[in-house]
């Protein structure tokens, strides 16, 4: 199964209240309009694998929709509470389930299932061959993130600053883990990251959580930045987007803060670079790629953060959590455009329109073969 680091063991050492949000983007100027497009001539071709129609999209809210993937189906939910599966080699329709619900965040899995939050404040867990409904349970919060799975828990991320385990099998509540909520936080709550026996989360205070996933107890817990500032405005400090992980490094970035590599089993800094954004991160063998919140997307040594190159050509495009994509590093705009990067310097290498409603959710790359779910429904499958 390819879901994201579902059935990987982690090397650990296992032994809203009266609170307010903003939007992700409302650091932009009125005068910061998005940067044009540049020209340059294109040395990669991208072809559409297939491309299909996956409802309406996220409707009229500002929603990070994105889809699910395994062995053999890629599946997506639009926000009316529409779930199809495509088979992942043609984009031919499996199967279509119309639930009736407002889902707000994307689609996670395991290895039998797919679970979905809504806006209302229900989980619900779906058979993963005929998306028939296995079960549904009040969560009584609403949903704005993808869950994510393992065998045996579910872990919903909330925007009221916690982190719920569910049964798998059932939806009964496992544990739950609280955090303390800033006054002002941002719009959103990232996934977790979850392995046989454990998860780690980010939370809007800027800290990182290891906790195990049999108990919910902490392993450890790490700020990966300090709130500083007079104003609430300035000391939001939230780490918005998912853990990235390679060889039991974790690499996150927060919002005016920093990005930070820490040791997955103790949670001890490795390093840690000025940097603020509000997506999540990307990591290959040499370098760790963000894109900070004036959309600038960088390239910092995975071992010691040393800046490798910077593109200053996408500001302000509202970009989203950039991917690794074999030789090449991709990242999805406001207007739908995929920019596709050297990973080496930078530069421009190709330019595809998925969606002219934009891309907000995270894109996904499973065996050299790119994945992307338009802001409209449109659902495309990229290869070069």
């Amino acid at each position: 199964m390819q879901w994201l680091k579902a059935g990987l063991a982690l090397g650990l050492a296992l032994g809203l209240s009266g609170c307010s949000t903003v939007s992700t983007w409302w650091a932009a100027e009125p005068e910061d309009e998005p940067s044009e497009l540049v020209s340059f001539a294109p040395s990669l071709q991208l072809k559409t694998q297939w491309r299909a129609s996956a409802g309406q999209g996220n409707g009229k809210g500002w929603l990070s929709l994105e889809p699910g993937i395994d062995d053999e189906h890629v599946y997506a939910a639009d926000a009316q509470g529409q779930v199809f599966a495509f088979d992942i080699q043609t984009g031919k329709a499996i199967w279509r389930t119309d639930l009736d619900v407002r889902i707000g965040g994307g689609v996670g899995g395991n290895q039998s299932s797919l679970f979905l939050g809504t806006l209302d404040g229900e989980l619900l867990a779906l058979n993963s061959a005929t998306g028939d409904l296995q079960w549904r349970v009040d969560v009584h919060t609403e949903i704005l993130s993808s869950p994510a799975a393992n065998a045996r828990e579910v872990m919903v991320q909330f925007i009221d600053g916690t982190l719920i385990a569910y049964s798998a099998e059932d939806g009964s509540l496992l544990w739950r883990y609280d955090s303390n909520l800033p006054v002002l936080t941002l719009r959103g709550t990232p996934a977790p990251l979850v392995f046989n026996n454990a998860t780690i989360a980010n939370f809007a205070s800027g800290k990182m959580v290891a906790l195990r996933n049999d108990n919910g107890g902490v392993i450890w817990e790490q700020r990966l930045t300090l709130a500083q500032g007079r104003s609430e405005l300035d000391r939001v400090v939230d780490a918005q987007g998912r853990p990235a992980f390679m060889d039991n490094v974790l690499y996150s970035g927060t919002y005016q803060g920093h990005l930070t590599a820490l040791e997955a089993a103790t949670g001890r800094p490795l390093w840690s670079k000025a940097l603020s954004t509000a997506r999540g991160v990307a990591v290959d063998d040499s370098a760790v790629y963000a894109v900070t919140d004036t959309g600038s997307v960088v390239a910092l040594d995975r071992y010691n953060g040393n800046s490798l190159w910077q593109q200053d050509d996408l500001k302000f495009r509202r970009l989203g959590t950039p991917v690794v994509w074999g030789d090449v590093l991709a990242v999805a705009d406001f207007e739908g455009y995929i920019h596709v990067m050297s990973r080496f310097d930078g530069r421009f290498l190709a330019r595809h329109r998925v969606d002219s409603a934009g891309v907000n959710g995270e894109m996904k790359v499973i065996d050299n073969v790119l994945y992307v779910l338009g802001n409209s429904g449109r659902l495309e499958a990229l290869t070069y």
